[in-house]
Parts: structure tokens; C-alpha cells; sequence
């Protein structure tokens, strides 16, 4: 009788463990609150170079027709989930 009921108690905290558990991890999942401590954008502005006023524009001797020197790079920006 006293076998029978202390397997029974193990067997209950066995899975009210096993709910907590599960419960904690469903929490983790659906409330994600490592994002209260991690910073996802970047409020800082990309690094450019900046010519000297006297050299803004390329003599015309030195680039080709029809261009006015070379482009600025395009950062993809990608959607934060």
C-alpha cells in the first residue's frame, strides 16, 4: 500500500515537473525576453566619405564621357522579424 502510493507521488511530480517544464519553454518561445536586452536596429548612420570641396567634381579629362564618377555602394537592408 505504501509502495503503491509513493509511486504514485512519483509519478505525479513526474509530470507536473514535466508541465512546468514544457510551460516554461512554450513561454521562452512565444514571449522571446532575451529581446528586452538585445538591441536590433542600429541608430548610427553609415560611414561616408567626404571629398574636399576643391576636388567635388572630376575634371572632365579624367572621366569618361557621360559619367560623373563612380557610384556609392547600395547596402541591402533586410527586414527584422
Amino acid at each position: 500500500m505504501v509502495a503503491a502510493r509513493t509511486a504514485r507521488r512519483r509519478l505525479l511530480w513526474r509530470v507536473v515537473l514535466g508541465v512546468g517544464v514544457l510551460g516554461v519553454l512554450i513561454g521562452l518561445v512565444v514571449f522571446k525576453p532575451w529581446l528586452l536586452f538585445v538591441d536590433v536596429r542600429v541608430d548610427e548612420q553609415l560611414p561616408s566619405a567626404a571629398a574636399p570641396a576643391s576636388q567635388a567634381q572630376p575634371s572632365p579629362s579624367l572621366s569618361a564621357p557621360g559619367t560623373s564618377g563612380p557610384a556609392a555602394p547600395e547596402v541591402p537592408v533586410s527586414p527584422v522579424q
